[in-house]
């Protein structure tokens, strides 16, 4: 992307500014930078929260549907936000899951606030009924958190027997569960929440 986009830069900024209007810990300088690999096919942009302070984000300048993308980049930009808040980066983490489980939690927990805040429906939090999803659980329970396998991978932004996105999908379902159980939380409160009491209060 040409970097000399000054309108997009700003709205990326503005939207910071609005996470932090719901995420008061969230911290004063980030900041972000472009990455065109981060692009999610069909949304037009996408992100990453490459250290606790700086998001990476993807976005396509020739995509044809500009009010989408703009929602999509909203969107994106408050789901990379919740995750600072949570301390879970790329880089130089406060936080680092232990499973894989632990991880679709904490994705869950970001998406969730993207759904509700952002006002989208992205793919990645489309779950599925409440059996299919026990037996998602089931099969993920001990299996521990790395990032360096593919495994790790294939479960996370791969497909596994034709459901893509599965920790995420998984995760969405745990958290909202947490909201349905804990009517005195909004899903503002669950930044600051680490994924085993978040998995406690989901009551899975």
């Amino acid at each position: 992307m040409d970097r000399s986009d000054v309108k997009v830069e700003n709205e990326v900024m503005e939207y910071i500014a609005e996470a932090r209007s719901f995420l008061p810990g969230l911290p004063e300088d980030m900041s972000f930078v472009w990455d065109i690999n981060l692009i999610i096919p069909g949304n037009g942009s996408g992100g990453t929260l490459l250290e606790p302070t700086i998001l990476g984000i993807g976005y396509n300048p020739d995509f044809k549907d500009k009010n989408l993308q703009t929602k999509n980049l909203r969107a994106t930009i408050l789901h990379e936000c919740f995750h600072s808040v949570q301390g879970w980066s790329d880089k130089n983490p406060t936080l680092i899951p232990e499973t894989l489980l632990e991880d679709g939690v904490l994705e869950g927990a970001a998406t969730v606030f993207e759904r509700e805040k952002g006002g989208t429906s992205p793919l990645w939090s489309m779950y599925e009924d409440d059996k299919t999803m026990q037996k998602w659980l089931k099969e993920i329970l001990d299996q521990k958190y790395n990032p360096n396998s593919d495994q790790y991978n294939v479960y996370k932004f791969g497909e596994i027997n034709g459901t893509k996105w599965m920790l995420y999908k998984l995760g969405t379902w745990i958290i909202d569960k947490v909201l349905a159980r804990n009517s005195n939380l909004i899903i503002e409160d669950l930044a600051n929440k680490n994924p085993k009491e978040l998995l406690v209060l989901a009551g899975v």
